[in-house]
């Protein structure tokens, strides 16, 4: 939890810095003391740092950079409307319960600006969230062109089975059944035909241990299965969709689709 807040500083400051502007100026316009507005203010800051670490999750775990351009649009106007309507509904109990000094005609009016302003900040965060991931794939592409070396096989041990402790059952997962593995923080999730099992390791363990001939590390989240991979198409500048037996899509960066056109000798 602390290292969350300390590599969210910089937004958490933004977030506290738009809602003491909120009280400033709305109680300037409306006849409701700055301290309230204040408080709804910190409120809906709350909301956004929430909501902040949400888009990160979908937009990293949730494969979203696979889906064509027009359902991202949807599926972020879905998610702001749902966090707009939450901000609002938290902020008419608010005024109208804990502050009940308050009345109805100020706290619409509130509620109208707050519904304009929520739209703008809304869109404020996904192209925040947005433009951060991509810096960080393009950094990670750059790193891996410098630093990227290969792998010797001198004392690594080639998994052929995966063990996972699940509850009070092992599940024993064999490596050919693997379809690809997504990074997890510091998990790991497995996806086979029966389903996802999450493991505690890193990709780097897996990247290193999995047979180079048939499973390739395509992106910072995935390590893919060659052998379950149906068709690859051209997505993005730069970039790849891999489309997998299962129905599955998978990003491929750059640097990625290099190391897999090298292990289907493209």
């Amino acid at each position: 939890m602390i290292d969350f807040i300390k590599k969210q500083s910089l937004f958490i400051y933004v977030c506290l810095a738009i809602a003491l502007l909120h009280a400033l100026v709305l109680s300037q316009v409306l006849p409701i003391a700055w301290y309230y507005l204040l408080i709804d203010g910190i409120v809906q800051a709350c909301f956004y740092i929430a909501f902040d670490w949400l888009i990160k999750r979908v937009m990293n775990y949730g494969n979203m950079d696979a889906l064509p351009v027009f359902q991202r649009i949807i599926n972020c106007t879905v998610l702001g409307v749902v966090l707009t309507a939450l901000i609002l509904l938290c902020s008419y109990l608010l005024f109208d319960i804990v502050f009940c000094t308050i009345d109805k005609e100020s706290i619409f009016k509130l509620l109208w600006v707050k519904f304009y302003s929520g739209i703008f900040i809304y869109w404020i965060v996904v192209n925040h969230v947005y433009y951060h991931n991509r810096e960080s794939e393009d950094s990670e592409e750059e790193g891996e062109k410098i630093t990227e070396e290969p792998i010797t096989a001198h004392d690594i041990e080639i998994l052929e089975r995966v063990a996972i402790k699940n509850g009070k059952k092992i599940d024993v997962i064999l490596v050919p059944n693997i379809f690809y593995i997504q990074a997890d923080g510091d998990y790991v999730q497995i996806y086979t035909a029966e389903g996802r099992f999450m493991k505690e390791e890193t990709m780097k363990f897996f990247q290193e241990h999995l047979p180079a001939d048939m499973f390739v590390r395509v992106h910072r989240s995935y390590i893919v299965n060659v052998e379950k991979i149906q068709r690859i198409d051209n997505y993005e500048k730069q970039t790849q969709l891999i489309i997998l037996k299962n129905g599955e899509k998978l990003k491929a960066s750059a640097a990625g689709y290099k190391r897999l056109k090298l292990v289907l000798n493209l």
